[in-house]
């Protein structure tokens, strides 16, 4: 979002559930409450075809990306 705070840095169980769910990979992902805790951070949305990354969480995860290397 324009003008706000950025969200927090990403933590590893956060980035491999990001991972997951943009290879479309979600049914490995053993533990599905930190999909409840992205979603209160404003970075996955429960739609009715299934999770999504927000545009956020996709920065987010860019970013993680980044700061990986």
């Amino acid at each position: 979002m324009i003008g706000s705070n950025p969200p927090a840095p990403l933590n590893e169980t956060e980035t491999r559930a990001l991972r997951l769910l943009l290879a479309g990979r979600i049914a490995e992902l053993r533990d599905r409450t930190v999909l409840v805790h992205l979603r209160e951070r404003g970075l996955v949305r429960l739609s009715p075809e299934g999770w999504e990354i927000t545009l956020t969480g996709h920065l987010s995860y860019v970013q993680a990306l980044f700061d990986a290397l």
